[in-house]
């Protein structure tokens, strides 16, 4: 018989959810910047939680996806035909 109320060790499971310094770490950028793109930008989309802070590393890696410029340059000048 397995007894529901004791829990199995929490091995290797990983947050739904993290805290603005959990995210700063993650995108490379200080908290501050964080905070900042919350007020303003939002480019990193958050939930609140009780009143708490919360970005899903999910979305936030889908958000940063999608504002990305750059990549391979197209040749200039006239085409060979």
């Amino acid at each position: 018989m397995v007894d529901r109320n004791t829990r199995a060790p929490e091995q290797n499971i990983a947050p739904l959810v993290v805290d603005e310094h959990a995210v700063a770490r993650a995108v490379g950028m200080s908290v501050d910047w964080v905070r900042k793109d919350r007020y303003g930008k939002r480019i990193l989309p958050f939930c609140r939680i009780g009143g708490r802070i919360r970005y899903n590393l999910e979305s936030v890696r889908a958000a940063l996806s999608s504002v990305e410029e750059g990549g391979a340059r197209r040749p200039r000048g006239r085409t060979a035909q």
